[in-house]
């Protein structure tokens, strides 16, 4: 028999282990990142292909250009053998960007 203190303290932590483990809601803040930032991440994974590679471009006028989107973050959970964490992403996205000669056009777009 496992004896359990009845300290506020003590339940307060047994719920939020609870609430943890079985994922209920409220046990994480939720939040969808929104920003000029994501639509950098967006064309810097366009420009080489990862991101939409059939499509022309990946432009402000889009739906959710500036939303990390779902098709976004399965872009970027299928290239984590390329893409190990976001700094070395980026350092890796610039540096082939630049070898392909678009570094200056995505730094152009993104004004």
């Amino acid at each position: 028999m496992i004896s359990v203190c009845d300290a506020v303290e003590v339940r307060t932590k047994m719920r939020h282990i609870h609430d943890a483990i079985s994922e209920t809601l409220g046990f994480r803040a939720l939040q969808q990142e929104i920003g000029r930032d994501v639509h950098q991440l967006k064309l810097m994974l366009h420009e080489p292909g990862y991101y939409r590679p059939d499509a022309d471009d990946v432009s402000t006028g889009d739906e959710g250009w500036n939303i990390y989107t779902q098709d976004a973050v399965d872009t970027v959970d299928r290239s984590r053998g390329y893409l190990r964490g976001i700094v070395d992403a980026i350092e890796r996205l610039w540096s082939e960007l630049e070898r392909e000669g678009r570094a200056l056009e995505v730094r152009w777009i993104q004004r």
